[in-house]
């Protein structure tokens, strides 16, 4: 609404209509250039209205964290499942969050592993202590894992293989841990083009990062190979960049 009347006023100014109401033209410039700072700083909180939180969910062995992320400072974020009930608070640290004055709330919650898909609503109350929200989530479990060891895969890549036991040996261990997103694993040695598909068992949703004791996270390579190259499929279907690993 603030807004809405400086921009009346400052059209007003554009179109000619204020000079006759002031006897004193510094009073109307110093009404408008405030009127303009005041505009100014409206537009720059104004981007974010409307903007949804955005959540990320990392599983781990225990469960699922999810992570929030409010498109404003917010003094309390709250959650629930289904769409229907109370909302649980997400609690606050101790530390002041020095854009509210208040204590800063936690922007996590945990889910229990075997949460089915489902929609999550969340909600946070913003500085002045408006309730904005809820925003509704989409919550699928297979997805969510396979992006999480996508973004795990792809931020730590030079783990993808390692040659052991003099060269003996290539391991795949991290790729056989984050299986979870991977349609299909290939390498090639020595400049060869990845084409050799890597064996690993199917994904684990209940236990997604272990590797089955029967399983095999390593092969022998080429002997004399100093190099491999690998590219990844992902279980949405795109595939990830060739990487090379060379032998140390």
């Amino acid at each position: 609404r603030e807004a809405a009347a400086l921009k009346s006023f400052l059209a007003a100014d554009a179109d000619g209509r204020l000079t006759p109401y002031f006897l004193d033209q510094s009073v109307l410039a110093e009404w408008l250039e405030r009127a303009r700072r005041r505009m100014a700083a409206l537009d720059a909180n104004l981007k974010t209205v409307g903007a949804e939180p955005t959540v990320t969910f990392t599983r781990s062995n225990a469960g699922w964290s999810v992570a929030i992320s409010t498109p404003e400072p917010a003094t309390s974020i709250g959650w629930r499942i289904g769409g229907g009930g109370e909302f649980t608070a997400t609690g606050q640290f101790a530390a002041i969050d020095q854009r509210t004055g208040r204590p800063a709330p936690n922007p996590s919650f945990e889910m229990s592993g075997d949460t089915q898909a489902t929609s999550i609503e969340l909600r946070y109350e913003d500085s002045a202590g408006r309730i904005v929200g809820p925003f509704p989530v989409k919550f699928d479990p297979a997805t969510a894992l396979a992006h999480g060891h996508r973004e795990l895969l792809e931020r730590f890549w030079t783990s993808w293989l390692a040659f052991g036991g003099d060269g003996k040996l290539l391991y795949y261990t991290q790729l056989m841990s984050y299986r979870c997103a991977i349609a299909k694993a290939e390498i090639g040695f020595d400049g060869a083009a990845p084409s050799q598909e890597l064996l690993m068992p199917p994904c684990d949703s209940k236990n997604p990062f272990s590797i089955p004791a029967n399983a095999r996270p390593y092969l022998t390579p080429p002997q004399g190979a100093t190099s491999v190259s690998a590219r990844l499929t992902y279980v949405d279907g795109s595939q990830s960049q060739t990487r090379e690993f060379r032998r140390k």
